[in-house]
């Protein structure tokens, strides 16, 4: 089961370059009211493009900045999913795994990938990739995520508005208020998020 979070909207660029870009950002989505769930960065975060590392000049209170958000800007409330399966006990207690899974179940609550193999899907989400920002382009992981849900994996998307390249808002937007897929993120070089846009009213609707 994946976190429920991963199901919502994601908001990620490249170059951030610091923690109080970040933090702007964070309190811009927070402030407009946007359904807003996952904030990401890009290896450009990282030193030396290190996985499992991060920048502790240029994102030095990143630490706070989690626990900002925790406390204050997530929605109260619990998953119904999971307080039904503790009201009635369902969930696995007794197979041999549960050991080993019990230590490592919330260090990686989220996995994504876009290099995947048969039965995948069972353990992580899949990206489609560096798709391009050109709305003619959009159509190519349309039909990438429904081979992707043939083979078992549904929880697959690609980057709404493009990974690679820059469009206008209004072409944003049409994306946007369109996006249906299970994986949603924004990505991108400019200063895209929603809550900076001229046309964020409608992205709004189109977000919830």
């Amino acid at each position: 089961m994946p976190p429920y979070s991963s199901l919502g909207f994601h908001l990620c660029r490249f170059e951030y370059n610091s923690i109080e870009k970040l933090q702007a950002v964070t309190q811009r989505m927070h402030d407009a009211n946007f359904p807003y769930d996952v904030q990401w960065t890009d290896i450009d975060a990282m030193p030396s493009h290190l996985d499992s590392t991060y920048d502790k000049n240029k994102f030095h209170d990143l630490a706070d900045l989690v626990r900002s958000v925790q406390s204050s800007m997530q929605p109260a409330g619990t998953y119904p999913p999971y307080d039904d399966g503790l009201k009635e006990a369902i969930f696995i207690k007794t197979r041999l795994e549960l050991c080993a899974w019990k230590e490592i179940h919330l260090k990686r609550s989220f996995v994504l990938s876009r290099s995947s193999f048969v039965k995948f899907g069972q353990y992580a989400a899949h990206w489609i990739g560096d798709n391009s920002a050109p709305y003619e382009d959009t159509y190519f992981p349309i039909s990438a995520i429904l081979i992707f849900n043939m083979f078992g994996i549904t929880h697959v998307g690609a980057d709404i508005c493009g990974f690679r390249l820059d469009i206008t808002q209004a072409e944003q937007s049409s994306m946007e208020t369109a996006g249906s897929v299970v994986f949603r993120r924004f990505h991108g070089i400019l200063l895209q998020e929603p809550s900076s846009w001229e046309l964020k009213n409608c992205v709004h609707n189109g977000c919830n």
